[in-house]
């Protein structure tokens, strides 16, 4: 029984100037002059900018979805200021044995930073991994006083649950009245409840909250009632 069989050439010559590494240094220049450009841009937000004693000022940025202490880390080891207060979780109960949770972002998706103003800046800050927006967009960035941030990350689990003497409901409208986006008006879309001992009813202390800050919109998950009031 007879097969048609093909020969090939075990090897075949290859054009060198078809993959000359010349071809790619216009690609390989673009790259690093990319990278170049986002380091200065970076530059420009850490605290090394020669103007920053005199004329930084916060900001917030919103990140990915609990990417908040991996964007956290890029900022830091770019010499970034940041604000992220951490709060106590909710404890659990089971079995008669009770467990503390890991510490939740006060306000899950957004973190503070402090930084000297400038369309560079921000560009930068967009550009890190992680990094959603400019809250109020880079032209028009929302402004956090200095005081404003100070009682944000001094906020006491006391005042937390302070929150829970004021009755809030679906729909309500609300000012923020202190924290990253004091000024503010918004509206509850959802309601969190949680119980701080095991024998006791649950309590609202959180809510889902929509606000428009220049034009841009945020749904700012799990916020603490603590940070607000009704209109």
């Amino acid at each position: 029984m007879m097969h048609n069989v093909k020969t090939y050439p075990a090897c075949k010559s290859v054009d060198p100037t078809l993959y000359s590494s010349s071809q790619f240094d216009p690609v390989l220049d673009r790259v690093v002059s990319r990278k170049r450009i986002k380091a200065n841009m970076l530059a420009m937000a850490s605290q090394s900018h020669p103007l920053f004693h005199d004329k930084a000022a916060w900001f917030a940025i919103q990140t990915s979805e609990n990417r908040e202490l991996v964007v956290k880390k890029l900022l830091d080891d770019e010499k970034i200021v940041t604000a992220f207060p951490m709060v106590p979780g909710q404890r659990t109960y089971k079995r008669g044995r009770v467990s503390e949770a890991e510490k939740t972002p006060l306000l899950a998706g957004y973190l503070l930073v402090k930084v000297v103003p400038s369309p560079a800046a921000f560009v930068g800050l967009r550009q890190v991994k992680g990094v959603v927006d400019i809250v109020g967009g880079c032209e028009k960035p929302w402004r956090v006083s200095q005081e404003d941030v100070n009682r944000f990350i001094a906020l006491t689990d006391q005042e937390l649950r302070a929150a829970a003497d004021v009755e809030f409901i679906l729909g309500d409208r609300v000012l923020f009245c202190f924290g990253p986006f004091k000024g503010i008006e918004g509206t509850i879309q959802k309601l969190h409840s949680m119980r701080l001992n095991r024998n006791d009813s649950p309590i609202m202390l959180h809510a889902d909250i929509t606000v428009c800050v220049h034009g841009q919109w945020h749904n700012l998950k799990r916020t603490p009632l603590a940070l607000l009031e009704k209109l």
